[in-house]
């Protein structure tokens, strides 16, 4: 059974990528929130707050019967999540898909869906097919929507390969008022900034002995506040829901906490079998190698044609030796929620993966599928 998990942040959250912040290193001395929070964050989170949910009292090991659901330190359970997502005045959000356009003039504006060309280029990859998109007049703004989220339906629809209107995304109550002459259209969906406000903090460290500002210890750092309306979810999987859950957990750092509750259904979509060329979305962030045109990906079937990806990340951390002694440095390679794959070949609803890539238990890798021509 699946059920969206709540967290509302009691104040601003600072969550990092696993990188060390040093005051002392130049340039590094403003420390920017990552948002929205990497899965392994939520994923923490959420099943501090479901255990608590199965009795747990938040000291102590875990009984038998809660290890079984949640697992243990090197023994993975039943439990696993998907997200983030949030959730825009009562409204389910998705991240637009990044290879979604939007071409505006002064009298109308559209979504266009950029597919490679039918002719190969060749490029020091050897021969691609590029993205194109469809001819416009000079006067006509192309922007790209990647990085931004919208309604859940309007995205799904995409997918599906209808059309929709530019205002089908949605956008906040602030930006809803009539254009004005000479003013910029504002773009569709919400941009994180719109998700969650930026709050900068400044700190110092004091010596404790004369009680004066230490050398080189003055930083700042960039928070974030979810806007009003606006709420953070996972969706989780591996367990029942849990009729009374309402508990405060420790989320991010500077010890920020979150309150936890459960409430809703989690993000449905009836997807049909994809015929011959299909597309793959990310809802959530993939942990993979970087995928390479005309190779297969990961457990999908076909071959790649182009995949558009709006900027891959590293994410540090560390990984357990092979013999289970230790561990050692480790870095993740990433794509970004909102990725899309153009695959081509035949396929059956048998030949997908459950979950694309790694750490999928954690909320990596959750996928739809779609159609594109």
């Amino acid at each position: 059974m699946s059920f969206l998990l709540s967290l509302s942040p009691a104040d601003s959250l600072f969550t990092g990528d696993g990188r060390p912040f040093n005051q002392y290193d130049t340039g590094r001395a403003i420390a920017a929130s990552v948002f929205p929070p990497l899965p392994d964050t939520l994923y923490g989170a959420a099943r501090v707050a479901c255990a608590r949910a199965l009795g747990w009292d938040g000291a102590g090991e875990w009984g038998a019967d809660i290890a079984r659901i949640m697992g243990s330190w090197d023994k993975q359970g039943h439990f696993e999540i998907s997200g983030p997502f949030f959730r825009a005045e009562g409204e389910p959000l998705l991240p637009v898909p990044s290879h979604i356009v939007l071409q505006s003039n002064e009298a109308s504006m559209e979504l266009v869906m950029r597919t490679p060309a039918n002719e190969a280029i060749r490029t020091d990859l050897g021969k691609l097919r590029l993205p194109e998109i469809p001819p416009y007049e000079e006067s006509t703004k192309c922007q790209s929507l990647a990085g931004r989220w919208g309604k859940a339906s309007a995205i799904l629809s995409l997918l599906a390969g209808k059309n929709i209107a530019p205002d089908d995304l949605g956008m906040p109550r602030q930006h809803s008022i009539p254009s004005q002459p000479n003013v910029p259209k504002p773009l569709r969906g919400w941009s994180i900034d719109d998700l969650a406000a930026p709050e900068y903090r400044v700190g110092i460290a004091r010596d404790k002995a004369t009680r004066m500002v230490e050398e080189g210890q003055l930083y700042a750092t960039v928070r974030r506040a979810l806007r009003p309306g606006v709420e953070m979810l996972v969706e989780v999987d591996g367990m029942d829901w849990p009729e009374d859950l309402d508990v405060a957990v420790q989320f991010g750092g500077e010890s920020r906490f979150v309150f936890a509750g459960a409430g809703g259904s989690a993000v449905s979509c009836t997807e049909s079998p994809p015929v011959g060329n299909y597309l793959v979305y990310c809802a959530t962030p993939v942990v993979m190698e970087p995928p390479v045109p005309g190779e297969p990906v990961a457990n999908l079937p076909g071959t790649l044609v182009m995949a558009s990806i709006s900027g891959i990340a590293s994410h540090s951390g560390r990984q357990k030796n092979s013999d289970g002694k230790g561990s050692r440095p480790h870095s993740n390679m990433v794509l970004p929620a909102g990725s899309v794959l153009l695959m081509e070949g035949q396929v059956t609803p048998s030949d997908f993966p459950a979950r694309l890539g790694e750490k999928t238990h954690m909320g990596y890798g959750r996928f739809f599928t779609g159609e594109w021509k």
